[in-house]
């Protein structure tokens, strides 16, 4: 991880930090660099996505994609219990949205 993912994760970890969130930091880190992935992962497979990177217009399901990224992270990370990574996951989506839109790279229509 480079750049504004690296960015975006430490931000995610301190605004969690901030706000008294009871996870384990370490695993929490692990899933976010995991998450990141599986997103794009996600992304690819529904064509939001180019193989070159290059973003093509195309629907994000919350519902859908909630459910390929915990099945990803149950794959990634498989010494983790499914129901952390399901309970953690709810806060990668919730902080990862937070950064994103404060630094101007997401808008809520």
């Amino acid at each position: 991880m480079e750049g504004f993912d690296q960015k975006c994760a430490l931000e995610m970890l301190e605004a969690m930090k901030a706000d008294g969130v009871n996870v384990n930091m370490k695993v929490m880190q692990k899933l976010i660099l995991n998450a990141f992935e599986a997103e794009l992962d996600y992304m690819r497979s529904v064509g939001i996505l180019t193989a070159k990177g290059e973003f093509k217009d195309g629907e994000y399901d919350d519902d859908d994609a909630f459910d390929f990224i915990t099945e990803e992270l149950c794959k990634r990370m498989p010494d983790c219990d499914a129901y952390v990574i399901t309970d953690y996951l709810e806060y990668y989506f919730d902080y990862h949205d937070q950064v994103l839109t404060e630094n101007g790279i997401l808008e809520w229509l």
